[in-house]
């Protein structure tokens, strides 16, 4: 009886091992897709605030009368793509901020973005 006894108490200890070698190996892999998805989050938020830097010089180049500007004024555009671009820059930053973010973005990017007055760059 002893010796059925022993067998059970080492199937369970197997069993136990298995089961937190496979927790591991899950959490694993969910701790490296975090990182993935958080390391294409820093590039794209990088990329759009580049997009909407130069959209502003794009816009801030064309003339006051052009017919673009019918429904929304220059100026309109101009500040509503100056908010969009703070929300942006403000938003890398923050994450920035984090460690269990900034760990994951790539060594490329810089630490944190200025808010900036991107009309003085399209001159």
């Amino acid at each position: 009886m002893a010796e059925g006894k022993k067998v059970f108490l080492w199937v369970i200890a197997v069993l136990f091992i298995l089961s937190g070698i496979s927790w591991f190996l899950s959490r694993t892999v969910q701790t490296v897709d975090t990182g993935l998805v958080r390391y294409q989050e820093f590039q794209e938020i990088y990329n759009t605030t580049l997009q909407i830097d130069q959209n502003y010089c794009n816009l801030f180049v064309i003339e006051e009368d052009d017919k673009m500007f019918k429904d929304f004024s220059k100026s309109q555009q101009l500040l509503a793509l100056r908010n969009s671009l703070n929300r942006w820059i403000g938003e890398y930053n923050a994450k920035s901020a984090l460690i269990n973010f900034n760990v994951w973005k790539s060594k490329e990017l810089p630490r944190q973005l200025n808010v900036k007055q991107p009309q003085y760059d399209c001159l």
